[in-house]
């Protein structure tokens, strides 16, 4: 299940994530009556369906922990069980620009 959210800097988007999940949620519709979220990107499923095998995003491990970049929203980190840290770039469909391991 879900464990960890967090809200972008400007409140229009929510990244969402545990286990195999991080996924960016549309928040705009939520001031509207009865207004919903909507899924609109689904990054980490994606990036390994599309890498199987790719040792980089295998490493992306169980999602613990999410944060915006506090300068630029089109960058989130991701922590994992397994002690790796990723930053997605997702203006580019989730493609990762960094990683460190504990």
């Amino acid at each position: 299940g879900l464990v960890a959210v967090s809200q972008s800097p400007d409140g229009k988007r929510l990244a969402a994530g545990g286990g195999n999940v991080l996924s960016i949620l549309d928040m705009s519709e939520l001031s509207r009556r009865g207004g919903n979220m909507k899924v609109i990107q689904n990054i980490l499923a994606k990036s390994r369906m599309e890498t199987q095998r790719s040792a980089r995003h295998k490493s992306a491990g169980n999602v613990q922990d999410l944060r915006w970049h506090p300068a630029s929203q089109q960058f989130i980190a991701s922590a994992a069980s397994n002690g790796s840290i990723l930053l997605w770039d997702i203006a580019t469909n989730g493609n990762v620009v960094w990683e460190g391991k504990d």
